[in-house]
């Protein structure tokens, strides 16, 4: 497949970044590891050359240029301090997986970022990338979002933030505006007695879209829950968000557990497509939703 045109530019600063952006902001896009945005742009000029009655999956107009972020060493890594873990947007899978600050609490974030593509890809593939990608099936998107991580946004014009459940507004989609950066996500401090964890479904083991994902975020206080939520991909438009209320004052047993996942999953609002039916989808949403949730019931144990 080929390739449309475009510049490309490597700003060594964020600043200099945000200028580049807002020079023609509709029609400049950044780019990380490229593991998406490539791969995107070949697939829709192949569809608009030779199957232009077939929908985008991201309209608009093609970028005119590709602002690459790979110098700007500040978006990286992982800071932990008073304040709680910030992940830089061009930490990469592989760092995330591997990275031990993201145990415990917020290992739901390793375990997501570890599911994604194959070793090379992880490799390569940043966070930020796949959670302004906004696929459905995005694998960090669900645990940022069940860990309530809020997303600072900036442009030259300054700086917002958004909490990550609220980021996502659709297939591609998020709140993002012509010119803005994602420059960062924050986790709050995690009190003792919290575990998280994530699961996707595919049909292999690796380089796999997920048919279904889930995340769950739990906080213990004593043998009892104190809160819990669900968070699940590929069974919405968006990560679906599900508060487990069910659960709060209950010993998370096995019985418990499987009712929270069940009322879950039955708010999951699945799709038919070559993946598999939403039938499916929803009835492995609930498997997951409990594994996940005994999981995190188990973190938080070791973490009590």
């Amino acid at each position: 497949m080929l390739l449309p045109r475009f510049d490309v530019v490597e700003p060594e600063s964020v600043a200099a970044a945000l200028e580049a952006l807002a020079d023609s902001a509709a029609r400049s896009r950044a780019v990380a590891g490229g593991t998406d945005v490539v791969p995107d742009l070949k697939r829709e000029y192949d569809r608009r050359l030779r199957f232009p009655a077939l929908p985008a999956f991201r309209p608009g107009p093609f970028p005119e240029r590709l602002v690459s972020l790979l110098r700007l060493s500040e978006l990286r890594g992982v800071r932990v301090d008073a304040g709680g873990t910030t992940c830089g947007p061009l930490a990469t899978m592989s760092e995330l997986a591997a990275d031990g600050r993201l145990a415990g609490p917020l290992a739901a974030l390793a375990d997501g970022a570890a599911s994604v593509g194959s070793p090379q890809v992880r490799n390569r593939a940043t966070l930020g990338g796949n959670l302004c990608n906004a696929r459905p099936c995005a694998d960090t998107a669900p645990p940022v979002v069940a860990l309530d991580g809020m997303l600072t946004l900036a442009s030259r014009g300054g700086r917002r933030e958004v909490r990550a459940r609220d980021f996502f507004t659709g297939p591609g989609q998020t709140v993002l505006a012509p010119g803005e950066l994602l420059t960062a996500v924050r986790f709050p401090p995690q009190p003792p007695g919290c575990g998280s964890a994530a699961l996707k479904l595919g049909v292999r083991r690796a380089y796999e879209i997920a048919i279904v994902s889930a995340a769950a975020w739990v906080a213990l206080e004593g043998n009892r829950v104190r809160s819990a939520r669900v968070v699940f991909g590929s069974a919405a438009p968006v990560p679906l968000w599900v508060e487990a209320t069910d659960l709060a004052g209950k010993a998370p047993d096995e019985a418990a557990l499987r009712a929270a996942a069940r009322a879950a999953a039955a708010q999951t609002k699945p799709i038919d497509d070559f993946r598999a039916s939403a039938a499916y989808r929803r009835q492995a949403a609930e498997v997951l939703a409990f594994r996940v949730l005994e999981r995190a019931v188990a973190r938080a144990r070791g973490a009590a």
